[in-house]
């Protein structure tokens, strides 16, 4: 039972150690976001290049429209690009990875 105990102790200062921050968080944007805006203009050269310049622009004003909550073992991530007050994308934070939960025009129980 104390092995138990320890190796749950351990998985969760672990987990929180790891826990995400929006350093982690910023990345992870610029890359969705590549992809994304290059999707959105049709892949090719123009959208390579859209979807660099884009996805900077979209990374460095991550901060003001991002609301982070920490649960201590990870964290979640809603992102509202339109300041409409709903979320188009949500993420889930875990040891230094991130999940999406919820894209735009997506409600969460149509996932």
């Amino acid at each position: 039972m104390k092995k138990i105990l320890l190796l749950a102790g351990l998985a969760v200062v672990l987990l929180w150690v790891t826990n995400p921050d929006m350093e982690d968080f910023r990345p992870f944007v610029r890359e969705v976001a590549r992809t994304e805006i290059a999707a959105a203009a049709g892949g090719g050269t123009l959208g390579r290049v859209l979807g660099g310049a884009g996805s900077e622009l979209v990374a460095d004003q991550i901060d003001r429209v991002t609301e982070r909550r920490s649960y201590l073992v990870g964290s979640t991530y809603a992102v509202d690009v339109d300041g409409d007050a709903a979320a188009e994308w949500e993420f889930l934070g875990v040891a230094t990875t991130f999940v999406t939960l919820q894209r735009p025009g997506e409600r969460p129980e149509d996932s």
